[in-house]
């Protein structure tokens, strides 16, 4: 099976030109738990997400587990747990707890991605929310540390993402002010490739590795979180 992903640290990342990370670990678990050869391939997000829907590779991966995503995948039981969070500069007062907080802002989201579909449901229930779709995180975050939206602004990002990549470029002046809501991350299956008896077959490997704790060893061995077994 062959599987493709986007650099989305700290659940996938290149190390040595090799995909890496939690998720990258888990499948290739899963993997040996079936005695298949898989290969785990590195793309841009947009080329990744085409070769998967297309059926040219097996599955894709880290992808949220949203509605709009099941029409193209078959989606695999969750492999890691965050939230998506509302980040701002560290001068702003906001202290986030409903949409209708943010009415009024500039909200920032990397997209097309299950983020900005958060961020643009946000914008639903406020409509003075002024929405932005950046075309990758980095950049979101560095543009809201530089003060460069139009206040007052804040950003949607996925929580442990978005820490890193503080972190990581050493990106100033900012912290989360509130959590929007808990987010999984799956393999999305192709539906154009894998049929629902291949599908399940993976799952049900994926299962066994949860419940025996494997799952969760790996995660906590980066610092993130898995389901519960």
């Amino acid at each position: 099976m062959t599987f493709v992903m986007d650099p989305f640290p700290p659940f996938t990342y290149e190390e040595n030109g090799k995909a890496a990370g939690p998720m990258s670990e888990t499948i290739r678990a899963v993997c040996a738990e079936l005695k298949r050869e898989c290969k785990l391939e590195i793309y841009p997000w947009r080329r990744a997400l085409i070769m998967a829907e297309e059926g040219l590779v097996d599955g894709i991966y880290a992808i949220a587990d949203i509605p709009q995503r099941h029409q193209q995948f078959r989606m695999t039981p969750p492999i890691i747990e965050s939230a998506y969070a509302v980040f701002v500069h560290r001068s702003s007062p906001l202290a986030y707890l409903r949409a209708s907080d943010l009415d009024g802002y500039t909200l920032g989201a990397y997209g097309p991605s299950a983020a900005s579909k958060a961020a643009e449901t946000l914008a639903q229930a406020a409509p003075r929310i002024k929405l932005v779709v950046e075309v990758d995180n980095t950049t979101l975050l560095r543009k809201l540390s530089g003060m460069r939206y139009p206040e007052p602004a804040a950003a949607v990002a996925n929580i442990d993402v978005g820490m890193q990549l503080i972190r990581q470029e050493h990106i100033a002046d900012l912290r989360v002010a509130g959590i929007v809501g808990k987010i999984a991350y799956c393999v999305g299956l192709s539906r154009a490739k894998v049929s629902d008896a291949q599908a399940e077959e993976f799952s049900a490997a994926l299962r066994r590795l949860l419940k025996s704790g494997k799952v969760g060893q790996i995660a906590e061995k980066y610092g993130v979180a898995a389901p519960p077994p």
